[in-house]
C-alpha cells in the first residue's frame, strides 16, 4: 500500500473564516466542560487542531447535537481536508 492509499496525513478541525455562528460559540462556550478535547482548545482561541478520524468525527457529533449548528448552511467548524470523514447529516 502505498501513501495515497492511506488518506491524509493528518486532519484538522477548523474554525469557519466566514462562518458567524455567534449562537451555535454561546452554546458551545456554555457547554464547555464536557466538550471533546479539539472543541475546548477552539474555544481557548485556537483557530486549527489536528486529530485522529475519530476525534474528528466524536468532535463533530457534540458540535452538532448543539443549537445553532443546524440553522447554518456554512458551519462554525469543518474539518481539513474535507475528504477525511464521509459526508453526513448535520455535518460539514
Amino acid at each position: 500500500m502505498n501513501a495515497a492509499d492511506a488518506g491524509p496525513s493528518y486532519i484538522a478541525l477548523r474554525v469557519h473564516p466566514s462562518g458567524d455562528g455567534l449562537d451555535w460559540w454561546t452554546a458551545a462556550s456554555a457547554r464547555a466542560d464536557d466538550a471533546p478535547t479539539a472543541i475546548r482548545a477552539l474555544l481557548a482561541g485556537r483557530t486549527r487542531v489536528e486529530l485522529s478520524r475519530r476525534e474528528a468525527e466524536q468532535a463533530l457529533r457534540w458540535a452538532s447535537a448543539l443549537a445553532g449548528w443546524d440553522q447554518r448552511a456554512v458551519k462554525p467548524l469543518f474539518v481539513y481536508p474535507e475528504a477525511a470523514l464521509p459526508r453526513r447529516s448535520g455535518h460539514p
